[in-house]
């Protein structure tokens, strides 16, 4: 083999290693945040559909038994903040944390208006927007 060929087939070989990455569309950028959006949903589904259902007794009980329903946003918190720090960035990560963000809001308004206080903000207004949190959360996986 001469020494002009030797740089045609190195750059043949180059080429076909790399032109299925090119014509699949799929970057490898891509396949690690796919990989890394699978990983994150192995750990929010087997919990999210038990939280959904602890939150969602949580706020049908609110306005009844607001101590029990406090009860029920802190026990789905102290589940979904961990997760919330393990999980990479990306859909499932901003989903969880705002689920976390929003139960941190509901919970003091709820207990001022237990008490016949406000807040300023109405439990009503952060009831829906957790219900829609948690319906987000579970169709992402």
């Amino acid at each position: 083999m001469s020494t002009p060929t030797r740089p045609v087939l190195v750059a043949a070989t180059a080429v076909a290693l790399t032109a299925p990455l090119f014509l699949s569309g799929c970057s490898i950028g891509d396949t690690v945040s796919k990989q890394a959006q699978n990983a994150a949903c192995s750990l929010v589904t087997p919990i999210t559909d038990k939280v959904a259902a602890d939150i969602d007794a949580a706020l049908k009980s609110a306005v009844l038994d607001p101590a029990a329903a406090i009860d029920q946003l802190k026990a789905a918190r102290t589940i979904l903040g961990p997760i919330a720090d393990q999980i990479p960035v990306g859909e499932q990560k901003t989903a969880v944390q705002n689920v976390v963000d929003t139960i941190d809001q509901l919970i003091p308004v709820l207990k001022a208006e237990s008490i016949g206080s406000t807040t300023g903000t109405s439990s009503d207004v952060l009831t829906k927007k957790l219900s829609e949190q948690m319906k987000a959360l579970t169709t992402l996986c």
